[in-house]
């Protein structure tokens, strides 16, 4: 197959989507001829590098726009018109003078997905929508493409109950990260030491404010100094964030990481003893297979997809802006060992089913799917 990936934010920045498609792309290759376009950021030098095999065109970044423009709904929606104008012109003039001729395009977002109708309509070329997550625009949009692919049956389920579509299921796969060795995870599970770990992107969903807040409770509220804390990613909200720590008084109890490279990530995660992420939202949630597969046990939210993809190896708070629920899940998780040891040992079962190995064939049947209908 000759694949068009069309994705915004793959150039820009590495969140759980951009994970999946360099996974798409890795595991694709290199049986099929795979371009990539995306808006130009600070990640394009790393994508040449560490994808060779893969064509990368860009389309350039608006007047003025950053990775924190998003912050303000006017700049949001016109930065989004801009992307769409530039992507369709810049597609457009690739095809027709034939510079590109793909099989099918790849979309991701219901922005992209708009401009590869109209790309079918001019040029008769077919698009799947992998569904990330789920929005109302995604839901409603998704409908008209070839191939509707989901990530999880809770998004599935949004579809269905909403537009009255049940789009395939197909997880995500993930093959960076090894599974923690025997040796490893058993003098982990010995030491009983105390280290909470939150890596993600530092974005609203993820209720990274109140997470903070939890914390001051746990040292503040409870007197637990014993246990320590540390928060990795970049993100929109990183400022926010630290300003709160400083008033809360909390800049010698939480340890900033901010970026942490691939090469770093699975000896942070390793020694970490739980993972923690009161996330509002998960289409899926890469970090969860991440820390699974690192030996961390679990706490999250009862929301979306997340009891799904954990299935059963995470205990799950009932209301992520209840912080002293947060809170009281971190110390009893801390204290208690015996569940902490299970909530590993099945996380490192569950991380199983999350392997590119077994799932690329069902991605491949998927896109041969959406080019002969």
């Amino acid at each position: 197959m000759n694949i068009l990936f069309f994705h915004r934010w793959t150039g820009v920045r590495g969140g759980g989507t951009e994970s999946h498609l360099k996974g798409l792309v890795k595991n694709f290759s290199p049986k099929h001829k795979l371009t990539l376009l995306t808006r130009k950021g600070g990640q394009i030098d790393f994508l040449r590098k560490g994808f060779p095999e893969l064509t990368i065109i860009t389309v350039p970044r608006a007047p003025f726009e950053n990775d924190n423009s998003y912050e303000n709904p006017f700049l949001l929606y016109m930065y989004t018109a801009i992307f769409m104008a530039l992507s369709f012109i810049k597609l457009t003039r690739l095809l027709l003078t034939k510079k590109i001729r793909p099989d099918i395009i790849s979309v991701h977002f219901a922005t992209e997905a708009v401009i590869a109708k109209l790309i079918r309509l001019l040029f008769r070329i077919p698009y799947i929508f992998i569904l990330e997550g789920y929005t109302p625009w995604e839901g409603k949009e998704a409908k008209y493409a070839n191939k509707v692919v989901s990530i999880s049956h809770y998004i599935s389920k949004k579809c269905d109950e909403n537009y009255g579509y049940y789009p395939e299921v197909i997880y995500i796969g993930e093959d960076i990260f090894p599974t923690i060795d025997r040796s490893a995870l058993t003098e982990k599970l010995k030491k009983n030491s105390k280290l909470v770990l939150t890596l993600c992107r530092l974005e609203p969903r993820k209720n990274l404010i109140n997470l903070v807040k939890a914390i001051h409770i746990i040292r503040k509220t409870s007197n637990r100094k014993d246990i320590s804390f540390l928060i990795g990613g970049t993100g929109i909200m990183e400022e926010q964030i630290k300003k709160l720590i400083k008033e809360l008084n909390l800049t010698k109890d939480i340890k900033l990481l901010g970026f942490v490279p691939q090469t770093d990530k699975v000896a942070t995660y390793q020694k970490a003893d739980i993972y923690l992420l009161p996330t509002y939202e998960e289409g899926f949630g890469i970090v969860f297979a991440e820390a699974m597969k690192s030996g961390c046990a679990i706490i999250s939210t009862n929301k979306t997809a997340i009891p799904e993809i954990l299935d059963g190896a995470g205990q799950l708070i009932e209301d992520p802006n209840d912080i002293t629920e947060i809170a009281n899940a971190v110390v009893t998780l801390i204290d208690n060992q015996v569940l902490r040891k299970k909530l590993v040992l099945k996380g490192l079962e569950t991380a199983k089913k999350y392997d590119w190995g077994k799932l690329i064939k069902d991605y491949e049947k998927a896109y041969m799917k959406a080019i002969n209908l």
